[in-house]
Protein backbone atom coordinates (compact mmCIF):
# COMPACT_ATOMS: atom_id res chain seq x y z
CA UNK A 1 0.00 0.00 0.00
CA UNK A 2 0.78 3.50 -0.42
CA UNK A 3 1.43 6.12 2.31
CA UNK A 4 -0.56 9.35 2.34
CA UNK A 5 2.31 11.65 2.02
CA UNK A 6 3.41 9.75 -1.14
CA UNK A 7 0.24 10.07 -2.84
CA UNK A 8 -0.05 13.50 -1.63
CA UNK A 9 3.25 14.84 -3.43
CA UNK A 10 2.69 12.74 -6.49
CA UNK A 11 -0.37 14.80 -6.93
CA UNK A 12 1.19 17.94 -6.43
CA UNK A 13 3.85 16.71 -9.15
CA UNK A 14 1.61 15.66 -11.81
CA UNK A 15 -0.44 19.56 -10.94
CA UNK A 16 2.90 21.68 -10.60
CA UNK A 17 3.91 20.19 -14.17
CA UNK A 18 0.55 20.17 -15.80
CA UNK A 19 0.37 23.78 -14.65
CA UNK A 20 3.92 24.45 -16.36
CA UNK A 21 2.95 23.12 -19.72
CA UNK A 22 -0.37 25.58 -19.88
CA UNK A 23 1.81 28.30 -19.09
CA UNK A 24 4.20 27.46 -21.36
CA UNK A 25 1.83 26.75 -24.21
CA UNK A 26 -0.10 30.08 -23.11
CA UNK A 27 3.02 31.73 -23.67
CA UNK A 28 3.56 30.10 -26.87
CA UNK A 29 0.26 31.29 -28.21
CA UNK A 30 0.50 34.61 -27.13
CA UNK A 31 3.75 35.48 -28.27
CA UNK A 32 2.44 34.34 -32.14
CA UNK A 33 -0.36 36.42 -31.35
CA UNK A 34 1.61 39.54 -30.43
CA UNK A 35 3.99 38.59 -33.91
CA UNK A 36 0.81 38.69 -36.22
CA UNK A 37 -0.58 41.80 -34.59
CA UNK A 38 2.66 43.53 -35.09
CA UNK A 39 2.39 42.56 -38.50
CA UNK A 40 -0.56 44.07 -39.29
CA UNK A 41 0.35 46.97 -37.46
CA UNK A 42 3.17 47.82 -40.28
CA UNK A 43 0.51 46.62 -42.83
CA UNK A 44 -2.05 49.15 -41.21
CA UNK A 45 1.01 52.36 -41.28
CA UNK A 46 1.74 51.32 -44.95
CA UNK A 47 -1.66 51.24 -46.08
CA UNK A 48 -2.67 54.90 -44.42
CA UNK A 49 0.69 56.18 -45.47
CA UNK A 50 -0.33 55.40 -49.33
CA UNK A 51 -3.61 56.90 -48.03
CA UNK A 52 -2.56 59.86 -47.27
CA UNK A 53 -0.59 60.22 -50.54
CA UNK A 54 -3.51 59.08 -52.82
CA UNK A 55 -5.67 62.38 -51.15
CA UNK A 56 -2.43 64.38 -52.13
CA UNK A 57 -2.26 63.27 -55.30
CA UNK A 58 -6.39 64.30 -55.63
CA UNK A 59 -6.25 67.05 -54.29
CA UNK A 60 -3.39 68.05 -56.60
CA UNK A 61 -5.40 66.64 -59.52
CA UNK A 62 -8.32 68.51 -58.97
CA UNK A 63 -6.13 71.74 -58.81
CA UNK A 64 -4.26 71.72 -62.15
CA UNK A 65 -6.69 69.44 -64.23
CA UNK A 66 -7.23 72.52 -66.41
CA UNK A 67 -3.56 73.68 -66.41
CA UNK A 68 -1.53 71.11 -67.41
CA UNK A 69 -3.01 67.65 -69.83
CA UNK A 70 -0.07 65.53 -70.54
CA UNK A 71 0.88 65.88 -66.20
CA UNK A 72 -2.68 65.28 -65.62
CA UNK A 73 -2.31 61.43 -67.15
CA UNK A 74 0.78 61.09 -65.83
CA UNK A 75 -0.90 61.79 -62.54
CA UNK A 76 -3.82 59.58 -63.47
CA UNK A 77 -1.98 56.59 -63.86
CA UNK A 78 -0.23 57.24 -60.54
CA UNK A 79 -3.54 57.61 -58.91
CA UNK A 80 -4.57 54.09 -60.77
CA UNK A 81 -1.12 52.63 -59.62
CA UNK A 82 -1.96 54.01 -56.47
CA UNK A 83 -5.53 52.54 -56.12
CA UNK A 84 -4.51 49.11 -57.30
CA UNK A 85 -1.63 48.83 -54.18
CA UNK A 86 -4.55 50.09 -51.66
CA UNK A 87 -6.88 47.66 -53.12
CA UNK A 88 -4.59 45.61 -52.90
CA UNK A 89 -3.25 45.55 -49.13
CA UNK A 90 -6.68 45.82 -48.14
CA UNK A 91 -7.25 42.07 -49.82
CA UNK A 92 -4.17 40.98 -47.68
CA UNK A 93 -5.68 42.63 -44.75
CA UNK A 94 -9.15 40.78 -44.97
Amino acid sequence: MTSEPTVHYEKEVIENATLVAVERTMKKYADNLLHVLEGISGRLTHLESTTQRLEHMVTEFKGGADENSGATDGKLRALGNMLSEVNLQWTCLS
